[in-house]
């Protein structure tokens, strides 16, 4: 196996990350943090092509291309870890019917139209050119990485989020009230599907011969890592959660080495004690939402977390991490940092922070 040629010291990255996923820390918490290099290649034949929307979210060679150009242009300190994904929020509703919408900022896909009894009727089959073009992205990104960046299986969401696509978030929620046995029937369906496309994905990552794995929150793990999330689930009640949503995010976490869970906001944080209950997902993944992101504020979340024995990754505003540092126990702690200026910048909050731990 090789080690990833954008990581500057390999065997340290591993083992903070091993004691993060076990609660614990080496010298202070796992950062990740990546910012532009101060001599940046620029390929404006490249950037142009960037600007067209099909080209950015439909064709896996250019965004192969383009991912590896913005790798190289970029410096990743700490536990940061280089990711290529051809991935896109959507990308599971695409095997059951559903047409990509392209725009610029992202790729999206409008609902199934309904058949004579109110539903649409879901169709999969491997010969999907969706499901064919995932699988030919998953296996071309292995071969093109020689090592030097990681790639996942995740390239979308799981049942109940892929059904408020196919069906629209609104549509959905009055299912859930008024047809819960079909809703069940298609989510078990639709999991049955995405468990066996993720054996099949995991496959094709596993051509890529970097070490180890890597999960949609850039989280190593040694053995396969898991995202598990449901959005939707901050529409509905704790208990209708438990009754609908829960036995396919139960099977995730099942199959998981290494699972974190998504938890989106402070509509799937009312569901946290639940979420906790599961044995299998080792860390929480908070992301309060915008203009709500100011870490100091979720303190008892952290501390809810930790209490029940798991890690936890917070998202931090380069100028909020220093703040925090006292006011969180440093085991099991990940900080992804947002909006680092520069390369000097972050050489100085990385020592900073270093400097705060070795004088505790």
């Amino acid at each position: 196996m090789k080690n990833p040629v954008f990581v500057e010291n390999w065997a340290l990255t591993k083992e903070r990350w091993l004691a993060f996923w076990a609660g614990d820390y080496i010298e202070r918490p796992v950062i990740q943090l990546a910012v532009p290099k101060r001599s940046r290649r620029v390929d404006a034949a490249l950037e142009a092509e960037h600007m067209d929307p099909v080209k950015r979210h439909g064709d896996y060679r250019h965004i192969c291309r383009y991912g590896l150009y913005s790798m190289e242009n970029t410096r990743y300190f700490a536990e940061a870890l280089p990711l290529m994904t051809p991935g896109s929020s959507v990308g599971h509703a695409l095997y059951f019917g559903c047409e990509p919408v392209y725009n610029l900022d992202t790729m999206w896909c409008r609902p199934l139209s309904n058949g004579p009894d109110g539903v649409p009727e879901l169709h999969f089959s491997r010969e999907n050119e969706w499901y064919r073009w995932f699988h030919e992205a998953s296996v071309y990104f292995s071969e093109q990485s020689g090592g030097r960046y990681f790639t996942v299986p995740n390239f979308g969401n799981y049942a109940a989020d892929t059904l408020s696509l196919i069906r629209g978030s609104e549509q959905l929620m009055f299912d859930l009230v008024e047809r819960p046995d079909w809703f069940r029937a298609q989510e078990r369906m639709i999991t049955d599907v995405l468990l066996d496309a993720y054996e099949e994905r995991y496959r094709d990552v596993e051509k890529n011969p970097v070490e180890g794995y890597l999960n949609e929150a850039w989280m190593w793990a040694p053995k396969r890592a898991w995202g598990i999330h449901c959005d939707i689930s901050s529409m509905v009640s704790t208990e209708m959660v438990k009754d609908l949503l829960w036995e396919s995010q139960h099977r995730i976490a099942e199959l998981a080495d290494y699972a974190y869970y998504h938890v989106d906001g402070p509509g799937v944080l009312r569901h946290l004690d639940l979420i906790l209950q599961e044995e299998k997902i080792q860390a929480i993944q908070w992301l309060p939402g915008d203009g709500r992101n100011h870490p100091l504020q979720w303190l008892d979340v952290y501390r809810r977390i930790q209490e029940k024995g798991r890690s936890v990754q917070i998202f931090v505003p380069y100028d909020e991490v220093l703040p925090l540092l006292p006011e969180i126990r440093p085991g099991g702690v990940c900080l992804m940092v947002l909006g680092c200026p520069d390369e000097t910048a972050a050489e100085a909050l990385i020592e900073a922070v270093e400097r705060f731990y070795r004088g505790r």
